[in-house]
């Protein structure tokens, strides 16, 4: 593979990133716990009102996440310094593209759009089991995916819409301890295989 003038190697770039901001854990904390909460909301919203708390909540949880990460001391990467980045933010913003989807799930039955947005969010994950080196995003798009899909099916519309946000929320607050501390392990006993020193 021919790199360029100042290029390094990926394996850095990989480490660098699951380091600065502990795999992710600040974003899947919080947004965790805004799925729980969207979920508890169903119980005494009107359903339409719920169905787009469930949509919306995303805009709550990403500046919390933000102020999370700075709180702890976790460092925000630039694409400056590190050119995997722009392929963070477009795993997270290409979700995003499926919002026509769940639109019209909304305008069809809101009761479908936990279970449709659900689906976005877990899709969007497993890139991530590469990006910061640890299965548990497989497990986290598996569950956000399916989870919600299987009460559907199992338990009916009513019972998705109530349950779907508990699914992903607490397997996403779950996933965010593992990452946190899959991240911790990391800095404490670097892997050989990577090229050149792990920053801390």
């Amino acid at each position: 593979m021919i790199q360029g003038p100042g290029a390094r190697p990926t394996d850095v770039e990989r480490d660098e990133s699951l380091i600065a901001n502990r795999g992710g854990f600040s974003f899947l904390f919080v947004h965790g716990w805004t799925w729980i909460a969207a979920a508890a909301l169903t119980f005494v919203l009107p359903i339409k009102v719920a169905a787009l708390v469930y949509l919306f909540q995303g805009f709550v949880a990403f500046p919390l996440s933000l102020l999370l990460e700075h709180r702890l001391g976790y460092k925000t990467l630039s694409m400056k310094e590190n050119s995997l980045v722009s392929l963070f933010v477009l795993i997270a913003v290409a979700q995003g593209l499926a919002l026509p989807a769940s639109i019209v799930v909304y305008n069809l039955n809101p009761l479908y759009l936990p279970v449709v947005f659900a689906a976005t969010n877990g899709g969007h994950f497993l890139p991530y089991s590469w990006l910061h080196r640890t299965k548990v995003y497989v497990f986290l798009a598996i569950v956000a995916a399916f989870g919600p899909f299987a009460i559907l099916i199992a338990g009916g519309a009513e019972a998705s819409f109530h349950a779907s946000g508990f699914v992903v929320g607490v397997v996403m607050v779950i996933s965010a301890w593992y990452v946190r501390a899959s991240a911790e392990r990391r800095i404490a006993v670097p892997d050989s295989s990577s090229v050149g020193p792990v920053p801390v």
